[in-house]
């Protein structure tokens, strides 16, 4: 069951980062006061780390780097 829902947050932050709306992910408490910039970086970094093929996912050494 926690795998079916973690599955589907991955869904829907790859639905959101296809369709540019990754500021979606963003709690509205924050009231805007994040950067776009490195919310985006996250947000490809997360994606990239969690690819269901293991030889594709970065080293460590790669993510802190980004």
């Amino acid at each position: 069951m926690v795998t079916n829902q973690k599955g589907m947050i991955l869904d829907w932050v790859k639905a959101l980062h296809g369709k540019k709306r990754v500021h979606e992910l963003i709690d509205r408490d924050l009231n805007d006061a994040f950067n776009a910039n490195q919310l985006e970086t996250a947000v490809e970094v997360v994606l990239l780390c969690t690819q269901s093929n293991p030889s594709l996912r970065p080293k460590m050494s790669e993510v802190v780097k980004s």
